[in-house]
């Protein structure tokens, strides 16, 4: 819990707007404020003659400003340097900081820590209630009554230096995490999976070699056994080919095909999606799909990884880059070249491939809860220098 003495905003901060009558012929850049702790932001300049305002107001540096529907999830912020000189509506209160008692570096990291959102909710409704949160409008002058922790300014300096070192810190590493490319793992698993292909056998042979189309069709009203499940284009994952679930059948509003298992289904409405997916049970899937069953000599694993390599993907854009709505033609997809290799080699080449796509899933997952935690670094901070205040 934080040590430092409760102060009401009302003694430290006081109404000081700006009134500015607005213009016909001027044109006023204003600002709003983002929810969440984001600051502020500029709107596009407004001419007056194109707005109903009669006035607004005029914002200065350190001054505070909250949106009236917003305030209670983030939307109070102390304005900075480059907003100086800006215009708010009459919905957007601004006060002048007692710079004798508070700092406002420190009111402004006061107002990124969501205990604060919540103690301006709670004097919005009432403590403690919380339905609503939508309707919340938090006026000035209930504002001012909250309490809030604020310590001398010795203190509050103190304070103001740790914490810009450590937002610097945070904003460091989430630089090195965007600029670390894992993001575009994914994106490159094609290229990866060519390579691979590519050391293991470089020979390649029309699709139609070793695979048939397959247009078992199932209209509104035919039985769809031994089909139970609906497996379309959101159900399987760019290029990884990883399955997102499935629908349970219901009535259906449109024609469908039928695969089985170890059939391939290639995405060919936006192929460059590349969803390509091996079936491991019945089902159903959308006329977007291609149904491919891999003749005997053909692995149905391999035979994915390859409809999902940059050669086929490549292919599938060149030939549809044109169109409006990207579809590849049955003939041209069965005209791709894909390799070829006996059972046993193309076995330890699904195992290598399958290996990097577990690295890649896996280092993209890492990457996800690496940002998890740099965007925690800050609230996390906040809560400690501010928190328990009840």
């Amino acid at each position: 819990m934080s040590s430092y003495p409760l102060v009401r905003l009302g003694e430290v901060l006081v109404s000081a707007r700006d009134e500015v009558i607005v213009e016909p012929t001027t044109t006023y850049q204003t600002a709003g404020v983002f929810s969440f702790g984001r600051g502020l932001f500029a709107r596009e300049p407004l001419i007056g003659a194109d707005t109903s305002y009669g006035k607004l107001y005029r914002i200065k540096s350190e001054q505070l400003t909250f949106g009236r529907l917003n305030a209670w999830e983030g939307g109070i912020a102390v304005v900075s340097k480059e907003f100086d000189g800006m215009f708010v509506s009459q919905e957007f209160p601004v006060l002048d900081v007692d710079d004798s008692r508070l700092d406002p570096a420190f009111l402004s990291y006061l107002c990124r820590w969501s205990g604060f959102w919540d103690l301006l909710m709670e004097r919005s409704r009432g403590l403690g209630a919380r339905t609503g949160a939508r309707r919340l409008r938090v006026h000035q002058e209930r504002l001012l009554q909250v309490e809030v922790p604020i310590p001398d300014l010795d203190e509050q300096r103190r304070v103001i230096s740790r914490l810009d070192s450590l937002s610097a810190m945070a904003e460091r590493v989430g630089s090195r995490l965007s600029g670390s490319g894992l993001s575009d793992l994914v994106a490159s698993l094609p290229d990866f999976v060519d390579e691979v292909i590519e050391a293991c056998s470089p020979r390649r042979v029309p699709l139609r070699e070793v695979a048939d189309l397959i247009s078992d069709v199932v209209h509104p009203g035919d039985d769809p056994r031994p089909a139970d499940r609906f497996v379309g284009l959101q159900h399987v994952e760019s290029h990884t080919g990883l399955g997102l679930g499935h629908e349970e059948l219901g009535p259906m509003k449109g024609r469908k095909f039928r695969f089985a298992p170890g059939d391939v289904i290639y995405g060919y409405l936006r192929p460059y999606l590349n969803k390509v997916w091996v079936a491991d049970c019945h089902g159903l899937c959308s006329v977007d799909q291609y149904v491919l069953r891999p003749r005997r000599d053909m692995l149905p694993t391999m035979l994915a990884y390859a409809l999902r390599g940059r050669t086929v993907l490549d292919l599938a854009n060149e030939r549809t880059h044109s169109l409006q709505l990207p579809r590849l033609r049955s003939g041209l997809l069965l005209e791709v070249p894909v390799p070829v290799m006996d059972s046993r080699q193309a076995e330890d080449t699904v195992a290598r491939l399958d290996r990097v796509r577990q690295l890649t899933v896996e280092a993209v997952a890492l990457r996800g809860h690496q940002d998890m935690l740099q965007s925690a670094i800050l609230p996390s901070a906040l809560s400690e220098v501010f928190g328990g205040v009840s």
